[in-house]
């Protein structure tokens, strides 16, 4: 039964991971757009 349960956990670990990745990734972008976003409304409003 343990033996079975680690190799279950292993197979398991690396999708976490993944998503996790994929996770920060895409709050990484939306903050970026964001923050250009802000960035040119400023542009815009000094021009």
């Amino acid at each position: 039964m343990r033996r079975n349960s680690k190799s279950q956990f292993k197979m398991n670990t690396p999708k976490k991971l993944v998503h996790y990745h994929l996770l920060n990734y895409t709050t990484t972008i939306i903050q970026v757009s964001i923050i250009l976003s802000k960035i040119q409304s400023c542009y815009f409003d000094s021009h």
